[in-house]
């Protein structure tokens, strides 16, 4: 189990992208080949794996608050609140890497309105990389995932955000299509608690939302 591990990474405080480098160029080009929301999955996966990594060394709730109001705003944009993290608590190994996903998630948002945010995504990408006991376990799942995206969520630039996206959108164990994704991504916002999540805004959902069934996939 990737939490177990003990944690073996330097940290910087003073500047943390020091020891990490810079993110993979072949990473920064393959997110350029796909939609802007595929791009904002794949940080969101990413941050993912950095809170799993060290989630036996931090009890804070809000960084998983945070990411899955992102999911949500993979279905409707405005569904979730931008967050961007205090300097107070941010030192060390821990608290700092968090922190630095957190940030990075929210730059690659902002980002994509002007059809940017794959240096963002990369870099959450190689900070997930850095942390890991075993970066091989999840280098083979961002190749995977990677390659998923540009399958199903090719870029169109005449649509640059392309269609709705589920957090199945990273797993290769799910058999989906770009529109059977749409009907995923409407299923997970309405599995939320929105009087739970303080990232979440609720008024962006459409009249009676909840109220009205979910159409049946077929």
């Amino acid at each position: 189990m990737i939490a177990a591990a003990p944690l073996q990474y330097i940290w910087d405080d003073n500047d943390p992208y020091i020891p990490l480098g810079d993110p993979d160029p072949q990473v920064i080009e393959k997110l350029e080949q796909v939609s802007l929301r595929a791009v904002l999955a794949f940080a969101v996966g990413c941050a993912e794996w950095v809170l799993y990594r060290l989630k036996n060394h931090s009890d804070a709730s809000l960084p998983w608050e945070y990411v899955d109001a992102q999911w949500a705003g993979l279905f409707i944009w405005k569904l979730r609140y931008l967050w961007d993290p205090g300097h107070k608590d941010k030192d060390g190994p821990v608290r700092g890497a968090i922190d630095m996903a957190m940030r990075d998630l929210t730059n690659c948002s902002r980002a994509l309105k002007l059809a940017e945010g794959q240096v963002d995504a990369a870099m959450i990408a190689r900070l997930a990389e850095y942390v890991m006991s075993d970066p091989s376990v999840f280098l083979k799942w961002r190749d995977r995932a990677l390659e998923r995206l540009s399958q199903i969520y090719p870029l169109d630039n005449d649509e640059p955000f392309g269609q709705p996206m589920p957090r199945e959108a990273l797993d290769d164990a799910v058999v989906m299509t770009a529109e059977s994704g749409v009907g995923l991504a409407e299923a997970y916002v309405r599995s939320l608690d929105f009087s739970k999540n303080e990232f979440l805004n609720a008024p962006a959902l459409p009249e009676g939302f909840f109220e009205n069934p979910q159409p049946k996939q077929e």
